[in-house]
C-alpha cells in the first residue's frame, strides 16, 4: 500500500485552538471527521493534507500481488488528532500507531511487541555522513543493520528528496522506525514515509503530505 503524494483539500472541518495545546502538533482539534464507505488512510490522507503534521505509515504487506484494505462509514466530532489517530485504529484493529516526537506512526498492530519485525530492529549505532538524499540515507540504514536477509527498496517520488544541505548525524540504540523518522524529518517538518510492495520487496517513499482522493472537500463552518 502507497498513497500517492497529492494536495487535494480534505474533507475536514479543522477547529483553532487558542489553548496552549495548539502548540503541540498532535493536540490539534479536529471538529468533525467523516467516513463515507472509505478506508481510514483515506481519512489519514485528508488529516494530513489539513495539518502541518508528520505521519508515516508501514502498511501491511502481502506475500505477493495487493492487498485490500476495508472500508468504513462512520464520524466523530471534536477530537484532537492524536485522538482521531486511536478512533480510526479501533475501527480498523489490524492497525495501531505509536508516537516518535512529532511524528505519528501507524503500523500493524499484530508486530507491536515483535523485536524481529524489521522496523523494531534496534540498532546499535546508526551514522550518517555528509547524505544528501533520504533515499541515501535509508539504505544506509538498512546497511548499518547487516543483515542480508532485510531489503528496502527505495521510489524517489513525493516532493524534494534531497536535503537542504550534506547531512551527518550519528543516533545509538534507535529502531530502523525511528531511523528512518530522523530522515523525514531531516527533509523537512511535515515530512513523513510510507511503507508499500510486497514481504519480499519492501519499497519505501518519502512524501510531504499523504494525498486525499480529488474529489475531498473542506465542510465550511456555519
Amino acid at each position: 500500500m502507497l498513497l500517492h503524494p497529492g494536495t487535494s483539500i480534505p474533507r475536514l472541518r479543522a477547529q483553532e485552538s487558542t489553548t496552549p495545546a495548539k502548540k503541540d502538533p498532535l493536540n490539534q482539534l479536529v471538529e468533525l471527521a467523516e467516513l463515507k464507505d472509505e478506508t481510514i488512510f483515506d481519512e489519514i490522507a485528508r488529516l494530513n493534507q489539513a495539518f502541518d503534521i508528520s505521519i508515516s505509515i508501514e502498511g501491511i504487506l502481502p506475500a505477493k500481488g495487493t492487498l485490500a484494505n476495508p472500508k468504513f462509514t462512520a464520524r466523530i466530532e471534536k477530537q484532537t488528532i492524536s485522538g482521531l489517530l486511536t478512533w480510526l485504529c479501533a475501527l480498523d484493529t489490524r492497525y495501531t500507531w505509536a508516537r516518535d516526537g512529532n511524528m505519528a506512526n501507524l503500523f500493524p498492530r499484530a508486530f507491536l511487541n515483535d523485536k524481529n519485525y524489521f522496523f523494531n530492529r534496534v540498532l546499535p549505532e546508526v551514522h550518517f555522513q555528509e547524505i544528501r538524499e533520504s533515499g541515501v540515507a535509508a539504505m544506509e540504514v538498512v546497511h548499518q543493520l547487516g543483515d542480508p536477509n532485510e531489503n528496502l527498496y527505495f521510489m524517489g517520488i513525493g516532493g524534494t528528496q534531497g536535503f537542504a544541505k550534506p547531512w551527518s548525524a550519528t543516533f545509538h540504540d534507535i529502531t530502523v522506525r525511528q531511523a528512518l523518522n530522523h530522515i523525514a524529518q531531516q527533509l523537512g517538518p511535515t515530512y513523513g514515509w510510507q511503507i508499500g510492495g510486497t514481504m519480499h520487496q519492501r519499497m519505501i517513499m518519502f512524501h510531504f503530505k499523504l494525498g486525499a482522493r480529488p474529489n475531498s472537500k473542506v465542510v465550511p463552518e456555519n
